[in-house]
């Protein structure tokens, strides 16, 4: 690794960002004023403040998220994403959406995934970007299932893989199970959020009954020794934060330890945001608060090349971006 890299220089790629938690205040204001929905300022802003547990805090995002309601508000949300993270050195993103809370507002899907695809093609920003719309565990099955009809019917080759989000202890990985399965079949990769509110288990269900090669967050890993092995045997990798782990112990979660520990065991880790405008954190401070943790710079260039391991990329497009990061 060049001597030259710093944390702020060092080359990232961001691999758990939601946009919808990604909005700049300034463009929350906007939006509330273009699609005339200053009642939801309110609400919206909460998210951006001290909050009391996750529930709180998922009111907020989806009173931010319904802020979003044409093609050209995703289009804009995208674009000003991109250029935010271009000025942190990222060569790579895998964006998550939350189609379900957009659909409630009669938002088709297939308008979301074209404005979010035009903010991608006009984007200048040379970050290059991949996109997972996720489900929201906390809906019904057959909710799932329809949102899984329309990624497969919009086919698009930016779209990689699919999430499952929002608070774990309200739906779990098996009842879920059949749409992930076609999610599978249709040749998409599955990521889950777990282990952040739930124990250890929920990271394995994710892995054995959805068929995850990825987890977003993860920190209960650390409570289980013989799940941790599991995690270390099939390569899994965890897309984590620190400020987000800070915040769960915050909102009484029992964190059993912080992304420094889980590199310390072993596992693959790829440092991200998660809702970097929410949380009020960025890619280049996430690494930093790695670097506090006692990482070097070497360590954290290292984690960012066993990273692309845990992308949704194919093997040609992997090699590419291994290139790029060591430049």
């Amino acid at each position: 690794m060049s001597s030259t890299f710093t944390v702020a220089t060092l080359p990232k790629i961001e691999l758990h960002c939601h946009l919808e938690a990604a909005l700049p205040i300034s463009l929350v204001y906007l939006l509330a004023q273009r699609n005339s929905l200053n009642h939801l300022l309110a609400p919206a802003l909460g998210a951006y403040q001290s909050v009391a547990d996750i529930d709180d805090y998922l009111k907020g995002y989806d009173a931010t998220a319904h802020l979003l309601r044409t093609a050209g508000d995703f289009a804009e949300a995208v674009d000003t994403y991109l250029h935010s993270v271009a000025q942190q050195a990222v060569r790579y993103v895998e964006i998550f959406w939350s189609p379900m809370v957009h659909l409630d507002d009669a938002v088709p899907y297939r308008t979301q995934l074209a404005g979010i695809i035009d903010g991608i093609e006009h984007s200048t920003s040379g970050v290059n970007c991949r996109l997972i719309p996720a489900i929201d565990r906390s809906r019904s099955p057959a909710e799932a299932a329809q949102v899984v009809d329309y990624i497969i019917e919009c086919n698009n080759d930016l779209v990689v893989g699919v999430g499952l989000d929002y608070d774990e202890t309200l739906g779990p990985a098996d009842t879920f199970i059949e749409p992930f399965a076609r999610i599978r079949r249709a040749g998409l990769r599955a990521t889950s959020h777990a282990g952040e509110t739930a124990g250890s288990d929920s990271i394995l269900d994710s892995i054995d009954l959805l068929g995850c090669s990825r987890i977003d967050h993860g920190y209960a890993i650390l409570s289980n020794d013989d799940d941790l092995q599991r995690c270390l045997d099939a390569g899994v990798t965890f897309t984590v934060s620190t400020r987000a782990a800070e915040l769960l112990k915050t909102w009484g979660l029992e964190v059993a330890g912080a992304p420094a520990d889980m590199w310390r065991r072993g596992l693959r880790i790829s440092p991200a945001t998660d809702a970097p405008a929410h949380f009020g954190t960025t890619l280049t401070s996430e690494h930093s608060m790695l670097e506090a943790a006692g990482l070097t710079v070497a360590d954290l260039h290292d984690i960012q090349l066993a990273s692309v391991a845990g992308t949704f990329l194919d093997e040609t497009d992997r090699r590419t971006l291994t290139a790029e990061l060591r430049t």
